[in-house]
């Protein structure tokens, strides 16, 4: 049966061949080729190079040539998938729209800050590290001292209101007992009138 390879003891190139042998007399009947006849590539080829020289000649006919070559690209399957992936890109970017927009003008804002950073007082910053050191070490101790203060002034203040204390107490013992001795005193004396 024509057409179907089979894999007895047949070398599968001499199965091809006599395949492609027996679809030629198909296609061109049983006319023997000589080998002094070209294949079939070289056939197309020269047809082909004969059809482009004669169109070139007649601008319209040239277009339509051009024209079957962007026909063969839309009839390519993968042009078909690279066209939805790009409508689909094409949709995610608008879609996202208001996010880019936004992205943008911070890029924009960051890049301006960028520029105003990079000026020259700041390229002195790592020359200065020594006297931030210092600074930080005088503020350190300023500090501690400060804190010191504070302790200080927090044991003085405790002890004036010790001593307040005590003497109020001493000043409301002192009007008691001056209180109880006016007291006594009027007992003993006796009211003229």
């Amino acid at each position: 049966m024509p057409g179907i390879l089979r894999t007895d003891s047949i070398d599968p190139l001499d199965a091809l061949e006599a395949q492609i042998e027996e679809l030629e007399k198909r296609i061109i009947g049983n006319v023997q080729i000589s080998d002094n006849d070209c294949s079939i590539a070289e056939s197309l080829i020269n047809s082909n190079t004969t059809i482009q020289n004669a169109v070139s000649n007649y601008e319209s006919l040239k277009t339509i040539f051009d024209r079957i070559s962007i026909l063969g690209k839309f009839l390519d399957p993968t042009y078909e998938d690279s066209l939805a992936d790009n409508m689909a890109k094409t949709r995610m970017i608008l879609e996202s729209e208001s996010e880019l927009r936004l992205l943008l003008s911070q890029l924009t804002k960051l890049n301006e800050m960028n520029n105003s950073l990079s000026g020259e007082p700041f390229k002195n910053i790592p020359s200065l590290t020594e006297q931030l050191r210092k600074v930080s070490e005088a503020a350190v101790k300023t500090q501690e001292e400060c804190n010191q203060i504070e302790r200080d002034a927090k044991k003085l203040m405790e002890n004036y209101s010790l001593v307040l204390t005590t003497m109020n107490r001493s000043l409301v013992l002192f009007d008691a007992v001056l209180s109880e001795i006016e007291e006594n005193d009027k007992i003993k004396k006796p009211i003229d009138e």
